[in-house]
């Protein structure tokens, strides 16, 4: 196997569970801080398409909503347990 996918799979498995998501959530200095830049740059999203790649928890993806009134977001994640989460609030997300 090529060792440039065995390093994405590393990447790919480091996010793998959700005490990392739930830490980075946790850094409120951190999580402000985006949102913050977000804000302040409203003008550079609004009315825009946003593309959010490994989105995480997709908390950048609302804010650029909320934040900045971007017209459509669209985040995408290759860790697993992203995407089972997705599945899971896919009932709710497609009744939106």
């Amino acid at each position: 196997m090529h060792s440039s996918i065995l390093v994405l799979q590393g990447y790919a498995l480091s996010y793998a569970h959700y005490g990392i998501h739930h830490e980075m959530l946790s850094d409120s200095v951190r999580t402000l801080a985006y949102k913050d830049a977000i804000a302040k740059n409203a003008k550079l999203f609004s009315g825009k398409r946003v593309l959010d790649v490994g989105c995480g928890t997709s908390i950048l993806s609302m804010f650029s909503c909320s934040c900045a009134d971007a017209s459509k977001v669209v985040a995408v994640d290759m860790s697993k347990i992203i995407c089972q989460v997705r599945q899971e609030l896919e009932p709710v997300i497609e009744a939106r």
